[in-house]
């Protein structure tokens, strides 16, 4: 029997992999009967339709869903939707004498709706020009596009901050100019899940977003050279250039994982732009926006010392000089025999695929098993087993260089791109949500890590009951 989903979002090119999820039949394969429903309304009212139970998942504004859940929203946020920044044309009539963003002050900003994205982006904007919020800036509350032109050319309001590929026909039109961009300094957009329907459906939800980052990743693959549909043009009001252009721009995500450092710098801002209050910012604690399924990660918290930094930046470009060797681009498609082929460049510990072998035996690896790979390296052992056993590998990993490249090369192995995700973090400073695997295995790398029983306790607490484990590794009997 298939889950009933409701999605909803603004109707902008970004979520034009949700319809493609839908039209051909990714979501109904996984058994998800997903329905998207588009609001032009903008990230307010579909915090409202998800209070109202209209809705049970929406793609919001990163700022708008963090502030509507710390004043009591009843949904929590389950990954990031889109890693790139959003872009936001700052617009003004054709006919104004404004020509650049600093001449703004004191002027009347449009918004859709008070609490919406861009009354949001508006206080942000202010504040990062240092005006007083009581004087400076005041708004003016409009609605969706169509009023907002109507807005702007009444006098209604001054300036009006919009996403610039959405806006662009208006700009061609002769009716705007764009005198700037404001692009948000943090993921542009998020996924968040009704509360209720969350704790019903926590499976269903993985599933979709899956779905959704595979979606993603092979429109971002195809897009240059896909025959682009006058009615999908006509409907983000672009034209086949500008649409294909606008998705290369994107950069989706959809994975169970959101950066604290972003919940924090988006809760400060929010703090000084006067969305939040004083005692919201200091109550405000990362685990309190997010879901039981997300892993809350600290990606930017610590970097590699220079000698480190060195050392796997020789690896990961002694992997990519040895695929050349071979006749491989950096853009051809990949087999997992190609990477394991080349030995230790692509398993990072003693005996190699023969190690994975027996851990597979040993730990009884088969579909639909998660398993977490602790120091996961360039990704080796999590490709090696996910294509024999068809299990699905989360991979921890520290080292930026070596977690970017087994990204890369992972996503070059169709039969594998899906059943693998990595994680750049401190296995002993991330919160992995608990019984949250079945098996969790690590070649070579617990010898490395110092403080031992704070590891030993964050990857026990993510076994599920009766989980099991396999370490490969250096020890001493006493």
């Amino acid at each position: 029997m298939s889950t009933q989903i409701k999605a909803t979002g603004v109707p902008e090119y970004f979520n034009s992999v949700w319809r493609e999820a839908i039209e051909n039949g990714a979501f109904a394969k996984e058994g998800l009967d997903v329905s998207w429903r588009e609001e032009s309304l903008g990230t307010g009212a579909m915090c409202k339709s998800l209070s109202a139970g209209e809705v049970d998942v929406a793609v919001l504004l990163t700022e708008g869903a963090i502030a509507d859940i710390i004043k009591c929203g009843n949904h929590r946020i389950v990954g990031i939707f889109v890693n790139s920044p959003l872009n936001w044309g700052i617009h003004v009539p054709a006919t104004s004498t404004i020509t650049e963003p600093t001449m703004l002050r004191g002027k009347t900003f449009g918004i859709s709706r008070y609490g919406s994205g861009s009354h949001l982006m508006a206080s942000v904007f202010a504040t990062q020009h240092k005006w007083d919020s009581s004087r400076d800036i005041s708004f003016a509350e409009i609605g969706d596009l169509t009023n907002a032109r109507a807005a702007l050319g009444s006098g209604k309001a001054d300036v009006f901050l919009w996403e610039k590929f959405t806006t662009q026909f208006v700009v061609d039109q002769g009716e705007w100019k764009c005198i700037g961009e404001h692009p948000t300094p943090w993921p542009a957009f998020v996924v968040t899940v009704r509360t209720e329907f969350l704790e019903q459906h926590p499976t269903a939800i993985a599933t979709m977003m899956r779905v959704l980052k595979e979606t993603g990743r092979e429109l971002s693959r195809t897009i240059e050279h896909a025959k682009i549909e006058s009615e999908v043009c006509s409907r983000y009001n672009l034209t086949p250039l500008r649409y294909q252009a606008a998705l290369k721009s994107v950069v989706w995500s959809c994975e169970l994982s959101v950066p604290e450092q972003t919940l924090r710098q988006v809760v400060t801002c929010l703090g000084e732009s006067g969305i939040l209050s004083a005692q919201q910012v200091t109550d405000f604690t990362p685990q309190s926006v997010i879901s039981a399924l997300t892993l809350l990660t600290t990606e930017d918290s610590s970097k590699p010392s220079t000698i480190t930094n060195v050392m796997y930046q020789w690896r990961v470009q002694s992997i990519y000089n040895a695929l050349k060797s071979r006749g491989k681009s950096m853009t051809d498609a990949l087999t997992v025999e190609d990477l394991t082929s080349l030995g230790h460049l692509d398993q990072y510990h003693y005996l190699g695929t023969r190690a994975c072998d027996e851990c597979a035996n040993i730990l009884g690896l088969q579909p639909s098993r998660r398993v977490l790979d602790v120091g996961s390296g360039i990704g080796g052992p999590a490709r090696y087993l996910a294509q024999k056993t068809g299990c699905h590998v989360t991979g921890v990993e520290i080292q930026n260089e070596l977690v970017e490249a087994a990204r890369d090369l992972t996503s070059r192995c169709q039969n594998v791109r899906d059943l693998v995700e990595y994680i750049c973090n401190d296995i002993t400073q991330i919160d992995v949500p608990e019984q949250s695997f079945d098996h969790f295995i690590s070649m070579l790398v617990f010898l490395h890590i110092p403080e031992r029983p704070r590891l030993f306790d964050r990857c026990f607490n993510a076994l599920k009951p009766g989980g099991t484990f396999l370490i490969e590794d250096f020890f001493q009997l006493q």
